[in-house]
């Protein structure tokens, strides 16, 4: 029976997988299919209560039990203070349940313990119930199609059923749109809406989630944990308070392609557990922060992002090892209608030409970042594990969290940069020994300048000033932070600071933080224009000292 079972679905699948493919809009707008006849006259009927298969023939339900000729138990209103509406268990012969309205105190159809590929439920209605609108467990290969589950704990649970198909059901107004369909099973085409979370997955390896509606719900759209080798696609999960599809916890390696996921209070698409994950061909527009937001921990992972299509929101990608970084491939993505520029292992480049929306570097050495416009695009510029950097008259403003961020890095140089209305400005994070100058750091939501040190490698030996802090964290009592060691917030040998709008015009300016750092030479005037007569000529001469490293080292290979 369950090599039946298994091929039975398999034929399945490959039917839904093509049809949704060359037709994506077909199954949605098929009134055929979705329309629910809700003018039917019920019956009104007893809680029914099947726990063998003689009771099929007990209640005198028309079919034999047969695959041909199922059991069908139909038309039946149960409206009941009884704990179940329908239940059914211990069963091995085929049914039907469907077009019944029920309303019971715990779950409206409970199917329970029943052979392999026996069970069908469609066209009910399951409303009211305290736990579940229809559950089913331990009923592998059963059907689920054309339900309304709403307004109950959880719309549809499926538990420990395996091989299931959970098909063009409503269910909305519920904790849990549709919970824990199991393994190698197919969820498609169900509208899942206003619930506290959509479809929540957990223990569902194998099975594929697609062409799904998610939207509205008041946590994620589409969310879980504890499975493998996970397909979701073509879903549509927007306007969800935390994200449109978020999974992460002891899963991996999803497939998560073609879903669009927009205007939700958090992420777009949230994937945070190890293993490699294909993220490919989404649309991820106006989401609060970022766009997509890969954490995989796994240098040996190597996750495929590509073709995605940012809006309004950005890439993170966020790992504690440089080799994790390496092993993804990023490729062919678009923030605001630019290019998104995934760099790794540069040595001695210059990127000039303004075609990026963001920009990731990644253990890179010598590379001159300049005249880019990074706005709106959650982190503008991301920095991970660089030495000997420069970002130099760039533009990044209105990203939902950082405009320049580094981790782990080392000798940058952040000159004449523009950093307006983001949640952070410059943001380095364990990172020493760089040279903030000259920027205009206007109305960020919290700190203009953040040295933060994380980790046992601390944000050392930094060097900030004449730069211009412009109502930064007007919330707070400062413009910057400082938590690291041996940071000069002033040029010790001209004994000129930053310019701070609200310094009270005597006196040092006080930087938050534990290190107690201090600006001892705050500026009262304007201080960019000097940027090309004491700043430009060490800038030059350090683009020529690039140019020799590279002349130089090209005849070193010919010989």
């Amino acid at each position: 029976m369950r090599k039946k079972i298994r091929g039975v679905l398999i034929i399945v699948l490959f039917c839904i997988t093509i049809n949704f493919q060359e037709n994506s809009h077909t199954i949605a707008n098929n009134n055929e299919i979705n329309h629910r006849d809700l003018t039917l006259e019920y019956s009104v009927h007893d809680p029914i209560r099947i726990t063998n298969d003689q009771n099929f023939t007990d209640y005198g339900f028309s079919g034999n039990g047969t695959e041909e000729s199922p059991f069908i138990i139909e038309n039946f209103n149960i409206t009941t203070t009884s704990r179940i509406g329908i239940y059914i268990y211990n069963t091995t012969k085929h049914f039907v349940v469907r077009n019944c309205y029920v309303d019971a105190e715990e779950h409206g159809i409970a199917i329970f313990s029943v052979d392999d590929g026996t069970a069908t439920a469609t066209n009910n209605i399951c409303i009211n119930n305290y736990y579940y609108g229809i559950a089913i467990n331990s009923a592998r290969g059963s059907t689920i199609f054309n339900n309304t589950c709403n307004y109950n704990d959880n719309g549809i649970y499926t538990g420990d059923s395996a091989y299931s198909n959970i098909l063009n059901n409503t269910c909305n107004y519920n904790d849990v749109g549709i919970l824990w369909p199991s393994f190698y099973s197919i969820v498609a085409n169900n509208t899942c809406n206003n619930n506290d979370v959509g479809i929540s997955l957990s223990q569902s390896t194998g099975s594929i989630v697609t062409h799904n509606e998610c939207s509205n719900n008041y946590d994620d759209g589409i969310s879980g944990s504890a499975f493998f080798n996970l397909t979701i696609n073509y879903n549509t999960c927007n306007n969800n308070g935390f994200d449109g599809i978020g999974l992460g916890g002891l899963s991996s390696h999803y497939s998560v392609i073609n879903n669009t996921c927009n205007n939700n209070g958090m992420y777009g698409i949230w994937i945070n557990n190890e293993g490699s994950h294909k993220v490919i061909n989404n649309t991820c527009s106006n989401n609060a922060y970022e766009g997509i937001i890969l954490s995989a921990w796994d240098p040996s992972g190597g996750s495929f992002i590509a073709n995605n299509t940012l809006t309004n929101c950005g890439l993170t990608i966020s790992e504690n090892y440089v080799d994790a970084y390496l092993s993804h491939t990023v490729e062919n993505n678009w923030v605001n209608g630019k290019k998104l520029g995934f760099f790794t292992n540069l040595d001695s480049e210059i990127i000039s030409d303004s075609i990026y929306g963001q920009l990731i570097l990644v253990n890179c050495t010598l590379t001159t970042i300049s005249h880019q416009i990074l706005n709106a695009a959650t982190k503008g510029l991301f920095l991970y594990s660089c030495s000997s950097v420069t970002l130099l008259n760039n533009t990044c403003a209105y990203n939902s969290l950082y405009s320049i961020k580094s981790e782990l890095c080392t000798s940058l140089i952040i000159i004449n940069n523009t950093c307006n209305n983001n949640l952070h400005g410059i943001y380095l994070e364990d990172t020493d020994s760089c040279l903030i100058t000259y920027n205009f750091l206007k109305e960020n939501e919290n700190y203009g300048v953040n040295l933060r040190t994380r980790t046992i490698a601390k944000s050392e030996n930094n060097l900030v000033h004449h730069n211009i802090f412009l109502d930064n964290n007007l919330l707070g009592t400062s413009q910057a932070s400082d938590s690291g060691t041996n940071n000069l917030w002033y040029d010790s040998v001209t004994q000129e600071g930053n310019e701070w709008s609200d310094w009270s015009g005597a006196g040092s300016y006080s930087i938050d933080g534990s290190a107690n750092s201090v600006d001892l030479y705050p500026l009262g005037g304007p201080v960019v224009a000097e940027f090309t007569q004491s700043i430009l000529l060490v800038f030059l001469l350090s683009i020529f000292s690039l140019f020799l490293v590279r002349v130089l080292s090209k005849k070193i290979r010919k010989k």
